[in-house]
C-alpha cells in the first residue's frame, strides 16, 4: 500500500514530513497526478479518506469513488436502485468505528455505505418526522468519542443521530433570542478536541464551541474594534 498511499499524499496536495529535517532535504519529493482519464468520476473531490484496509475513498460530485492504487471503482445513483447513494453530489465523507462509510450529499441527504456489501441506506428530510434530518444538504459529519454522529447541514443547523435507529435524537438550531444556541444555521466543518469539546465552524456566524456538558455554544466572532478577535464570520472556503 506504500504506492497507494504516495499518491493519496498527492491529490490531497500536501507535503510529506519526515522525521529530520536534514532527510526532507535530501530526497526529492515526487508527485503522481491521477486523472479522470484513469477512471476517477470527476475532479472536484471535496473529501478524501484512508479506509482501515488501506483503500481510497474519493467523495466526488459525480459519485463515490474507491481506489485500490491501482483502478476506480465508482459508486452512483441509480433511479431504480434504493440501495445506491441517493445523490452523486457528494460533500462529506466519514468512516465509523463499526467501518461503516458516511457520505453527506447536497439534495440527497445523508448515505450509510457499507463498504462489503456495496449498498447504501439513505436518511433524509420528511417534514412530517421530527426524527428525520433537518435539511437533506448534508456539509459535514464527524464521530463523537462518544459514538454519536453528528451532521452539519447547510441551513438547518446541525443533526445527532443514533446510528442504531437511524433517528435524529437532538437538534440544534439558531435561536436569535437565545445567545447561548448555535449561532448560525449554515454549519461547514465540526471537529471534536481531546477534552470532548466541539467545534463548529459557520457560514456567517463565527465559528462556535460546544460544551456537551453544559450544552451551551460559545460563539467567536469578529469585532472590528478587536485586532485579537477571528478575522472573518465566514469560518470555511469560497463557493
Amino acid at each position: 500500500m506504500n504506492n497507494l498511499r504516495l499518491k493519496f499524499f498527492a491529490c490531497c496536495f500536501l507535503v510529506i514530513g519526515f522525521n529530520s529535517p536534514f532527510k526532507a532535504q535530501q530526497e526529492e519529493i515526487k508527485f503522481e497526478s491521477i486523472p479522470p482519464e484513469q477512471g476517477l468520476s470527476n475532479k472536484s473531490i471535496p473529501a478524501i479518506l484512508e479506509d482501515k484496509y488501506g483503500f481510497l475513498w474519493f467523495a466526488t460530485q459525480d459519485g463515490l469513488n474507491k481506489y485500490n492504487g491501482y483502478d476506480f471503482k465508482v459508486y452512483q445513483n441509480d433511479p431504480s436502485d434504493s440501495n445506491t447513494i441517493s445523490n452523486n453530489n457528494i460533500f462529506c465523507l466519514i468512516q465509523d468505528r463499526e467501518g461503516y462509510l458516511w457520505l453527506g450529499t447536497e439534495n440527497g441527504g445523508l448515505n450509510r455505505f457499507d463498504p462489503n456489501t456495496e449498498k447504501a441506506i439513505r436518511y433524509t428530510h420528511d417534514e412530517n418526522n421530527a426524527s428525520s434530518l433537518s435539511s437533506d444538504n448534508v456539509y459535514s459529519l464527524l464521530e463523537t468519542k462518544q459514538g454519536e454522529l453528528w451532521i452539519g447541514t447547510w441551513e438547518a443547523g446541525i443533526d445527532v443521530m443514533d446510528k442504531e435507529s437511524g433517528k435524529i435524537k437532538k437538534h440544534y438550531r439558531h435561536d436569535p433570542k437565545n445567545e447561548a444556541s448555535l449561532s448560525e444555521g449554515g454549519i461547514w466543518s465540526l471537529y471534536e478536541d481531546k477534552n470532548g469539546i466541539i467545534w463548529i465552524s459557520t457560514w456567517g456566524g463565527g465559528l462556535d464551541r460546544f460544551d456537551p456538558q453544559t450544552g451551551i455554544f460559545k460563539h467567536y466572532r469578529h469585532d472590528k474594534k478587536d485586532p485579537g478577535s477571528i478575522s472573518n464570520n465566514i469560518v470555511g472556503p469560497p463557493l
